[in-house]
């Protein structure tokens, strides 16, 4: 669609390449009563153009010639367009032919350039005076026509009556000269024009402050039919000195060089210019197989002041061929000069290119090895290593291998024309017998252990068979295996070649630990001072070191150790067993007993020393662990003993002291079975303990008062059992006959509840519950479940030795069953 207003033509352009939905607007203003031909000579004119001009004329159709801007693809935004039919056709579609027969002359200046008659001209000239030497040019052509030499449209810009609108190649600016080659653009518009030229630069020197003219013009060549365009740069017509033909035109370093042996080579020249003030802006390079051509390569305007070592980029060049080149340049103010004079480089003969191949790659030695020469572009001479300190100069040689290794192999071949090297790493392998052997990162270690193996074996072997040990295998050549148990391996390797094979064992090379377990035995515990006991250790799980602690100060880092106890005493006896996976304790608690020597003094009457034998307890079989207290008990006093810290039920015991007792020790011991004999009580048992104070009978109704145990039972064990919290009752064992004894909830809190029972005595204890029924009674927690049980007074045992003779000390000793077992 077209739209006329003051005599402009707004025309929708479509991008070409890229993007199909861009859309440029290219606003182009025709000659008329709104613009003038100076208008359109000031649109050349740079703001800096240093030009004055005068007798500005056109001849020619208005609608021939205009202004645009908005230039979109065409590489420059604004500037003057000329065409051989009307400016508008500009707008049309691809389908739509640029037909316009404007019936004017066609120009002689273009006749003459063409050798053909002319149609359709349209001009645009003037006067103009620079300031200098130089005036440049930059345009695109494009037309309408197909690539006929009888319908050769054409272009020129005539400066003095000598046309410098010139193709690279130094042909006139015509449809045909532009043909489809290098010089050849399709349209980058979406319009009727069928294709493009280039950017194109035009330049010449002339007469610094001196009357010059110039001249544009465009025409038909053959008829009136069918039109082309041109677009000149706005503000590309300055003026500056041009600057000169390059100088010191060097391919690879060389003038006119021969025997190039790249087929990249690289150009560099020295930029001259009159104006010292001038630097290079941009170079041309063209390069091609006659003189002045450019068919191998058209570098195009390149902006750069870069003139070193300039790689070519163009067709790739052939082997013993002569090319020409030749390099302009443009200044800092785009003035361009002239090209050097046709520079020449030839190529060198192709070199050899090496390469070979052998009848055996690997094998046994003495191994016999025939090479064969594959090179190409015949070379002449050859120069092998293969690769043990061996060499030779034939072409196609017989080589022994008689060490085994693995060898790479190198050709040379070289002619007049160059060289060549081929290599072909790891190419031959010799083989001999292999000798096994390996290493690892570790030997030892706690499970799981994992160990990197690493083949130390010689002689190439090229299959591995590992044997770990723990039932676990390996091709690997140095494999990574984690061992997963405890235990001491053997490790084999066999390693095999073509030549044959070889094992290696390591005998229990790996040693895999876990964390002990301490254990130990005493051939003795108790007896009297001075008392030798030997300790036999007991652990497993492999300990490589151990430290025994004595309980008298004394310790030992043997496995097995005899010890004598030189004082009267009961002694803890803890063991500490160690290895690289961690270590464990075991402690036996007053595990040995030494009495005193008999003596013929009386004994003392004050509490330093023991003041009641220790008793020995449940069967140590069935025993588990054991915790202690000790309070020194005066009569009148409370008593309290703290076991909240025991990790049993048992959180304390209390009395009221009627009497002095000295020192009073407890132990706890944790059960793992009921004592042999024991009735079962009534109820669901939760935990059994057995109480005693010193030698039987020492703390009882007789010699306290208000006696009480302390414990708490687990709110889980209350529901998993579904156990009435109202029945839970402290039940004790004596008289042959289990007694409930009074008990009474205190709180409950973290999971537990909190009791207390009150007792006449100590004993064997069982804490127990009865499940609920739906007919029992809940009894609240507050008040006691039973009625307190009297018992007589518990009568001293004469019978304990050493009661009545040793001072000192009263023994606490508790026991509790672990295990929760259904009555």
């Amino acid at each position: 669609m077209k739209y006329l207003v003051l005599g402009t033509v707004l025309l929708l352009l479509f991008l070409g390449i890229g993007d199909a939905g861009a859309v440029y607007t290219i606003e182009v203003t025709n000659l008329s009563s709104n613009i003038a031909a100076s208008d359109l000579v000031n649109t050349l004119l740079g703001e800096n153009s240093s030009v004055t001009v005068s007798n500005i004329t056109v001849t020619g159709i208005n609608e021939s010639i205009g202004s645009f801007i908005n230039g979109g693809d065409l590489g420059f935004d604004s500037g003057v367009v000329m065409s051989c039919g009307v400016v508008s056709d500009v707008a049309e579609d691809i389908s739509v032919n640029a037909n316009t027969n404007t019936g004017q002359p066609g120009d002689a200046n273009l006749t003459t350039l063409i050798g053909a008659e002319t149609y359709d001209a349209i001009v645009l000239e003037f006067d103009f005076v620079p300031e200098k030497s130089g005036i440049a040019f930059t345009y695109r052509f494009g037309s309408e026509e197909d690539f006929s030499s009888d319908w050769d449209d054409a272009f020129g810009l005539f400066v003095n009556g000598e046309n410098i609108a010139l193709l690279p190649d130094g042909n006139p600016v015509s449809v045909v000269n532009i043909g489809t080659g290098p010089y050849y653009e399709a349209g980058p518009l979406n319009n009727c024009f069928n294709g493009f030229s280039i950017i194109l630069h035009a330049s010449t020197t002339v007469e610094a402050n001196t009357l010059n003219h110039m001249k544009f013009a465009i025409a038909d060549k053959g008829d009136h039919a069918v039109d082309a365009v041109v677009f000149i740069e706005g503000e590309s017509f300055v003026s500056n000195t041009i600057p000169y033909a390059p100088t010191s035109a060097l391919c690879e370093g060389e003038i006119n060089a021969t025997n190039i042996t790249d087929l990249t080579p690289e150009f560099s020249w020295t930029f001259s210019d009159n104006d010292s003030g001038d630097s290079q802006g941009a170079y041309q390079i063209l390069v091609g197989t006659t003189e002045g051509a450019s068919d191998m390569w058209d570098s195009d305007k390149v902006e750069s002041n870069s003139s070193t070592d300039i790689s070519y980029a163009g067709s790739a060049l052939d082997w013993n061929t002569t090319y020409y080149w030749k390099v302009r340049t443009w200044d800092n103010n785009n003035a361009a000069g002239a090209y050097c004079v046709n520079q020449t480089f030839t190529t060198a003969t192709e070199p050899p290119v090496a390469n070979f191949s052998a009848n055996v790659t690997e094998g046994v030695i003495p191994l016999s090895v025939n090479f064969t020469d594959l090179s190409t572009n015949t070379p002449t001479n050859w120069f092998w290593d293969f690769g043990d300190g061996n060499t030779s100069t034939d072409q196609s040689p017989i080589h022994i291998y008689t060490s085994a290794g693995t060898y790479n192999v190198s050709l040379n071949v070289t002619k007049a024309g160059g060289s060549n090297v081929s290599t072909q790493l790891s190419y031959i392998t010799a083989y001999a017998v292999p000798v096994s052997n390996f290493s690892t990162n570790v030997t030892e270690g706690a499970a799981p252990l994992t160990v990197n193996f690493t083949d130390l074996s010689i002689n190439i072997p090229s299959n591995w068979s590992w044997d770990f040990g723990d039932g676990s295998n390996s091709t690997s050549q140095s494999p990574i295996h984690t061992y997963a148990l405890a235990g001491t391996y053997n490790v084999s390797l066999n390693a095999t070649n073509p030549a044959g094979s070889d094992v290696t064992t390591k005998t229990s090379y790996i040693t895999v630990y876990i964390t002990p377990v301490a254990n130990f035995t005493a051939d003795v515990t108790s007896g009297t001072a001075p008392l030798s006991v030997t300790f036999t250790d007991q652990s497993t799980n492999t300990p490589t070191s151990w430290l025994w602690d004595f309980g008298d100060g004394s310790n030992s880092s043997s496995q097995n150790q005899t010890h004598s106890y030189t004082a009267a005493g009961s002694y803890n006896v803890t063991l500490n067993a160690t290895n690289v996976a961690g270590s464990n304790i075991s402690t036996q608690l007053y595990y040995i007993n030494v009495s005193a020597a008999p003596s013929t003094e009386e004994s003392s009457d004050d509490d330093d020393g023991v003041r009641a034998s220790v008793s020995q307890g449940q069967d140590p079989k069935i025993v588990s662990s054991s915790a202690t207290s000790v309070k020194r008990v005066t009569g009148g006093s409370e008593v309290n003993y703290d076991l909240s810290d025991s990790g049993t039920p048992v959180l304390g015991v209390s009395f009221d002291a009627k009497n002095d007792e000295g020192l009073v020790v407890a132990k706890v011991q944790v059960l793992s079975s009921s004592p042999e004999g024991l009735p079962t009580s009534s109820g669901n048992s939760y935990q059994m303990m057995s109480i005693d104070v010193g030698s039987e009978g020492t703390i009882s109704s007789n010699s306290a008062d208000n006696i009480q145990i302390r414990f708490k039972v687990s709110r889980e064990w209350i529901e998993e059992n579904n156990i009435d919290v109202s029945t839970i009752r402290m039940s004790r064992y004596h008289g042959e006959q289990w007694n409930d004894l009074p008990t009474y909830q205190e709180r409950e809190e973290n999971g537990y509840i909190y009791f207390y029972a009150e007792t006449p005595g100590f004993s064997i204890f069982e804490v127990v519950g009865d499940e609920i029924t739906p007919t029992s009674e809940q009894v609240p927690a507050s008040t006691s479940v039973v009625e307190e049980v009297e018992e007589p007074a518990e009568e001293e045992a004469s019978g304990t030795p050493g009661f009545t003779a040793i001072a000192g000390i009263v023994f606490v000793s508790l026991a509790i069953l672990v295990s929760r077992k259904q009555k």
